[in-house]
């Protein structure tokens, strides 16, 4: 039984000169086995279901070159703000409401825990079949999604319910 000793135990160092390090050699590998199922897959079924690796690169430097990308990337984000500030204004109101007061939180908080529970995707399957494939369907899932989180932040201001009669005007 040989033992080895400590210097044929080290694992290279990255920063020593000519060592690539093997996390990268990890990673760049399974791009490549990636790369080569994906091809495999698409020689298996036509190129309508999938689409190999090169056509589909082909079509991103096609829509890079056009300008496609960019204006679609532009909508998709101005749907993403609106459905953002959609969630926000409601669940600001609905969770300050909440926060503030009792018998509101009474009544809409097992609608909000319901809407935490409820998994992301259902969302958008149910406003797609709902409303179509649409930018108001888009919306919709991103808005219901986002939702109840926000009414939980607002609803922080649960410990100044006590305190609300004092924020009255003394004529009131």
């Amino acid at each position: 039984m040989d033992v080895l000793t400590e210097q044929e135990l080290a694992i290279p160092s990255s920063k020593a000169k000519g060592v690539i390090p093997e996390v990268l050699i990890l990673r760049v590998a399974s791009l490549a086995l990636l790369l080569v199922v994906w091809q495999f897959l698409s020689l298996m079924l036509t190129a309508r279901y999938v689409p190999g690796p090169l056509l589909t690169f082909s079509a991103v430097a096609e829509n890079v070159a056009s300008g496609a990308i960019l204006r679609h990337f532009t909508v998709t984000m101005l749907r993403m703000l609106v459905s953002f500030a959609l969630a926000m204004a409601l669940g600001v109101v609905i969770g300050t409401l909440m926060g503030l007061y009792r018998r509101c939180e009474q009544t809409l908080d097992l609608w909000v825990m319901v809407g935490l529970t409820i998994p992301s995707l259902c969302y958008i399957i149910v406003s797609f079949l709902w409303l179509g494939l649409n930018d108001r369907a888009a919306v919709l899932a991103i808005s219901w999604t986002t939702f109840p989180s926000k009414r939980l932040s607002a609803s922080l201001l649960r410990p100044l319910r006590r305190g609300r009669k004092a924020w009255r005007h003394p004529a009131v």
